[in-house]
């Protein structure tokens, strides 16, 4: 690992990173497992006798949480070992050019970033200095938890989230079966997550993630998120590293 290095999160540089942050973070960790798959949940939803059979029941689709508690809390996790790992690893100027140039290819496909009201906390001024960050162990990871928690309290998120904890009897969502018009689906093989409810949370996510990244040369706004990441550290583990996401050999691969 590269000694730490000082680094400036200009507003270009922010834009590409967050791309990149939501492209390797959220959008191609497990998250993929809950959108792809045989059954699309958009053509559940239009069968009115849909339900989902578990352990305390049956629940309608449309009244189920489509994430359970668990999913949750796994996505979480991998977000913030994705993150931490990708933060820890911008020390490098290699590593760093490299995951901006693969932001700037999300930008060509994506819309562009656009700051989020709700975490626009501290005003930013356009000819503010901005000073360098030292992205060392203890700062990278506050930051990861602390992104992760800020990006994804969203009420995008928190509709996957809303409904019927479905039960299960055997610890993990394998006894779990969405009935379908006569099918009974395993849990794990449906794609929770449409196409536009996709296409929405990449976008808040990538908003939310630029708001934050843009407002760390505001000293009271990077504590506040430091601390915000040692709450969340407590009742969590500290991130740990990823070895795929520490090379730049994945970045080297189209957007």
């Amino acid at each position: 690992m590269p000694e730490i290095q000082p680094m400036v999160i200009d507003d270009e540089t922010a834009k590409a990173l967050s791309v990149a942050i939501v492209r390797l973070c959220f959008r191609d960790t497990c998250l993929e497992d809950y959108h792809s798959g045989e059954l699309n949940w958009a053509d559940v939803l239009q069968d009115p006798q849909a339900v989902v059979v578990h352990g305390a029941g049956t629940t309608p689709v449309s009244e189920v949480r489509r994430f359970t508690e668990a999913e949750s809390r796994a996505f979480r996790r991998e977000a913030a070992d994705a993150l931490y790992t990708i933060l820890l690893n911008l020390r490098d100027s290699d590593y760093l050019a490299a995951v901006v140039k693969y932001g700037q290819q999300g930008l060509q496909q994506w819309d562009a970033p656009k700051a989020d009201p709700e975490l626009q906390v501290i005003p930013s001024h356009r000819d503010a200095h901005i000073p360098k960050i030292l992205l060392g162990d203890f700062i990278s990871a506050k930051l990861a938890l602390a992104i992760v928690k800020m990006t994804l309290d969203c009420e995008e998120m928190s509709a996957l989230e809303a409904g019927v904890e479905p039960v299960s009897t055997a610890d993990d969502p394998s006894d779990l079966k969405i009935v379908y018009q006569g099918q009974h689906v395993p849990w794990q093989e449906a794609g929770r997550i449409t196409e536009d409810e996709m296409r929405l949370l990449m976008k808040r996510w990538v908003d939310r993630v630029y708001t934050v990244l843009r407002q760390l040369h505001d000293t009271k706004f990077l504590v506040i998120t430091l601390r915000l990441g040692a709450e969340v550290e407590l009742c969590e583990e500290q991130p740990q590293l990823i070895p795929y996401l520490a090379s730049t050999r994945i970045l080297s691969y189209p957007f």
